[in-house]
């Protein structure tokens, strides 16, 4: 039986540096979305920030000023890191009480970076770039959906949660 703390229990939990198709299959996936991703998107869209402006309500935390722009401490995030590596509960327990907006997204950040393969693959960004440099058409308009259609669904499917985010921003 593996011990909570085991080298191995750790792999089987961690969340950095482990591909994207491993991480959309675990149990605590959320519709096909690392659970990691799922918790920092949603908490990112969701939560308040801890200081309300004087004689106001909490601000949301995507009204927080440079919510990508700003890096949070190294400290913190590796501190933030290492609880989300920690497992599932670990992690959504510590993502659900942080109200550092700018911890939020640069462990999201840092967590994309971490992926072993691009969230878009390769082919598809050399495609997608093709796209971008040619003349707008009937043609190339339609390509784009065609592309996203055929990216591998956790990078489909995770990619369509970032897109959410990043729309409310």
């Amino acid at each position: 039986a593996l011990s909570a703390g085991s080298p191995l229990t750790h792999h089987l939990q961690a969340s950095f540096y482990v591909p994207l198709e491993a991480l959309a299959v675990r149990p605590d996936s959320v519709g096909g979305v690392p659970h990691v991703a799922h918790c920092l998107i949603q908490r990112l869209l969701s939560g308040s920030a801890a200081q309300a402006p004087p004689g106001g309500a909490p601000l949301l935390l995507l009204q927080s000023e440079g919510v990508f722009r700003i890096t949070a401490d190294a400290d913190d995030v590796d501190a933030m890191r290492r609880q989300i590596d920690a497992g599932p509960a670990a992690a959504a327990a510590a993502v659900n009480a942080c109200t550092d907006p700018h911890l939020l997204a640069t462990t999201l950040k840092g967590w994309l970076r971490k992926l072993p393969a691009p969230l878009i693959p390769v082919a598809a960004y050399r495609q997608l770039v093709a796209l971008g440099q040619a003349e707008p058409t009937a043609t190339s308009a339609e390509g784009l959906p065609a592309l996203v259609r055929g990216l591998p669904p956790p990078n489909l499917l995770t990619l369509h949660a970032l897109f959410e985010l990043l729309g409310a921003v």
